[in-house]
């Protein structure tokens, strides 16, 4: 993110899909408040953002000045005794290094970045009602719409978020559509929410199949969000004689394996992307089980036996989650 003095975001970090929405030539079009960016980091499951160019400290991220953590969730700041300054320091930081109180700077005084569920105004200023009447009006239905479609379409806009749907009575196979069609499954059907008693088995299983379905489809879709392109992996061989490759893995927003909830035992498919394998003449992919998790962040997989993997090749690499039906 790239928070513009005057209230405008321009997101630098989270790829064409923002950037193409916010930045575009027309940063007047759509205005973000502190309160939008938190709920962006919140449903995108981010939490590192950067100033704007033109703020009071210039394009740099926010970070703690001890430990370097960049999570903004964590971070706060404390102004200097000495200084008309302020610093900006990790809850970690704060409660566990004492060494802090001897630089002057006053710990009871620390306060989060984000407050009331808003960022501080001078990170983010609130707009003027000047700035407000020109900016387009957004509900909190169509972020939280666009949300959901950025997950499917990167490039989605406000524009696709307004257009007519499933939910808006536009059923498959468009004017030719007839009454057969509406009453087909998965045209404009709503889950039926649980209930205190059911009649019976049969009962039971048509409230309770829908909702493992969407449960199912959702998670499917999240996984397969997560992919990462440009990933560099270091090859090796483990005491089974099996091949073994080591990597970082942050999917889309440059997350921890903590963040993205791995453990031992996930699958992920690792492959060249088109570039590498032209270069090399073929495609290759082969897919791994996570053996451990070091505590840098690195993964280990193993390797499942199949076609070689490009030994001698140590970027260019695609990761991605397998997903699989509970």
């Amino acid at each position: 993110w790239a928070a513009a003095g005057v209230g405008v975001l321009v997101l630098r970090h989270l790829g064409p899909r923002v950037r193409g929405e916010v930045c575009g030539g027309r940063e007047v079009v759509l205005q973000l408040h502190g309160a939008d960016v938190v709920h962006h980091l919140v449903r995108a499951k981010l939490n590192q953002v950067s100033l704007h160019e033109e703020s009071l400290l210039g394009e740099s991220t926010l970070e703690c000045y001890n430990c370097g953590c960049h999570n903004l969730f964590l971070l706060g700041f404390v102004p200097a005794t000495a200084d008309s300054v302020v610093v900006v320091l990790c809850r970690v930081c704060v409660e566990t290094v004492g060494a802090l109180k001897e630089m002057g700077w006053d710990l009871k005084e620390w306060l989060p970045l984000i407050q009331d569920r808003r960022l501080l105004s001078w990170l983010v200023k609130v707009p003027t009602e000047q700035q407000q009447l020109r900016a387009r009006q957004v509900t909190a239905a169509q972020i939280n719409k666009l949300e959901e479609l950025w997950k499917e379409d990167p490039t989605a806009t406000l524009e696709d978020v307004d257009k007519p749907g499933v939910d808006d009575e536009d059923v498959e196979g468009g004017p030719a559509a007839t009454l057969e069609d509406v009453d087909k499954p998965g045209v404009d059907d709503e889950a039926i929410p649980t209930q205190l008693r059911y009649e019976d088995g049969y009962h039971f299983q048509n409230v309770l199949a829908p909702l493992v379905k969407l449960e199912a489809d959702y998670d499917k879709k999240s996984k397969e969000a997560l992919a990462q392109e440009g990933v560099s992996v270091r090859w090796d061989v483990g005491l089974n004689k099996k091949k073994i490759a080591v990597f970082r893995f942050g999917g889309s927003g440059n997350q921890t394996a903590e963040d993205l909830r791995l453990s031992i035992g996930e699958e992920l498919l690792l492959k060249l992307d088109p570039p590498t394998a032209r270069l090399r003449g073929g495609e290759w992919q082969g897919q791994g089980t996570i053996v451990r998790i070091a505590d840098d962040g690195e993964l280990v997989l193993e390797m499942r036996s199949g076609q070689p993997p490009p030994l001698d090749c140590a970027d260019g690499y695609i990761v991605e989650l397998v997903w699989k039906a509970v």
